[in-house]
């Protein structure tokens, strides 16, 4: 069985950037030596270059329009990510909503750049037009509960058993759950209703502890394979 995977996104959190970025960065790599976890970063474009120039792990873009590099004034074309070392891309955050059309693009620019691309939808509905697409993972996160006290996985268990099994059978990348995840409980309870992993923010990249709370929710997933 492949290893569970760790998503971290910083978004722009202010100790989340420049040496903040660079801290979680080595909390991450520690978290997957330890662990086996398969862990990836999203850090905000500014640290992009600098994160992926010193780290084997999986650097992924928050976000990109589709694209090549040229006249594009505070843009960021998907083109220009694999020669700064970037890996991967977010799509379709809640926080930077795409069109379908897009989304379909992006995906399909990725694939021909070998790029990864983790697709995000708000519910199990959105998942079944997205998985069509076949990106490489999709991380269904309900909006009202990103950033918020109570993970998707204790509030609403139902979205993910829809989601795991609206794609069973028909969608081989990695289905992920994302809004409120902070706790190894929480990744716990994912896992066990059927993702492969977690897609996680400001429990991380806002905490202050970012080994200590990563190491909790890498645990998380690999109680699932354990128990």
């Amino acid at each position: 069985m492949e290893a569970p995977l760790l998503v971290v996104n910083l978004k722009a959190y202010p100790g989340a950037v420049g040496d903040g970025a660079l801290r979680i960065l080595e909390a991450l790599e520690r978290v997957q030596r330890e662990t086996g976890v398969a862990v990836a970063i999203a850090p905000n474009h500014v640290d992009l270059s600098a994160l992926a120039s010193r780290t084997s792990i999986p650097v992924l873009a928050q976000g990109a329009v589709p694209g090549k590099g040229g006249a594009r004034t505070a843009k960021v074309p998907i083109g220009i990510l694999p020669s700064i070392g970037v890996e991967g891309l977010i799509i379709n955050h809640s926080e930077n909503p795409q069109s379908l059309a897009e989304i379909s693009k992006l995906v399909e620019e990725g694939r021909e750049l070998g790029l990864w691309t983790l697709v995000c939808v708000p519910s199990p509905a959105e998942a079944m037009a997205v998985a069509s697409l076949s990106p490489d993972a999709i991380a269904v996160e309900p909006p009202d509960l990103i950033g918020g006290p109570i993970s998707v996985s204790r509030a609403r268990p139902e979205v993910l058993l829809q989601f795991s099994k609206a794609l069973s059978g028909t969608y081989t990348g990695f289905l992920l759950a994302g809004a409120g995840i902070s706790t190894g409980e929480d990744s716990r309870r994912a896992r066990e209703l059927g993702m492969d992993g977690v897609l996680v923010a400001s429990a991380i990249a806002a905490s202050g502890e970012p080994f200590k709370r990563a190491l909790d929710i890498a645990t998380g997933l690999l109680d699932h394979d354990q128990s």
